[in-house]
């Protein structure tokens, strides 16, 4: 519902963890009004769809490098967030909510580091997205302290091997 107020040119693309769940999104984009698509259907994206729902599996890579930013789902309601780093590592702006239990030390870390930005509402993701797509200079800014986190958290097998 937060995005509906977007008047500008970008696609929602919402991609389900769980294939149980591709349905309800795309019926639940339709029920909202959206102009929506899925993935599976193989078509491409129409000029005039406003929702992608990523309904096939092992595609989620290809999405987050494809985005100007990302929003980790599972985190704006008490689900524990899903995995903040698959998106940081594709070098793309990360937001994700205040329920992140399953990722705190990643999601913690990623913050001081100014590497991901968390949001305590959908209205608030809303806001921090649209300032992000607006904002060439801010994304980018992001972007370079994403590639700082990531820089210093590589190496982990190496180092683990090495001990």
């Amino acid at each position: 519902k937060a995005w509906q107020g977007y008047r500008g040119n970008a696609l929602l693309v919402i991609v389900p963890r769980h294939p149980e769940n591709f349905q309800t999104a795309y019926d639940t984009a339709k029920s909202l009004g959206y102009t929506a698509q899925k993935r599976s259907d193989g078509q491409p994206v129409s000029p005039d769809t406003q929702v992608w729902i990523g309904d096939s599996m092992g595609e989620l890579a290809a999405y987050y490098l494809s985005a100007d930013i990302a929003f980790v789902g599972g985190s704006l309601v008490d689900a524990g967030c899903q995995n903040i780093i698959e998106p940081i590592s594709c070098r793309v702006p990360t937001l994700f909510g205040y329920s992140n239990y399953n990722f705190a030390q990643a999601c913690k870390g990623a913050v001081e580091a100014k590497a991901a930005v968390r949001v305590e509402t959908a209205e608030a993701w809303y806001r921090t997205t649209r300032q992000y797509l607006d904002d060439e200079t801010l994304r980018q800014q992001l972007i370079s302290h994403t590639e700082q986190f990531i820089s210093q958290h590589q190496g982990a097998s190496a180092k683990i091997a090495k001990a």
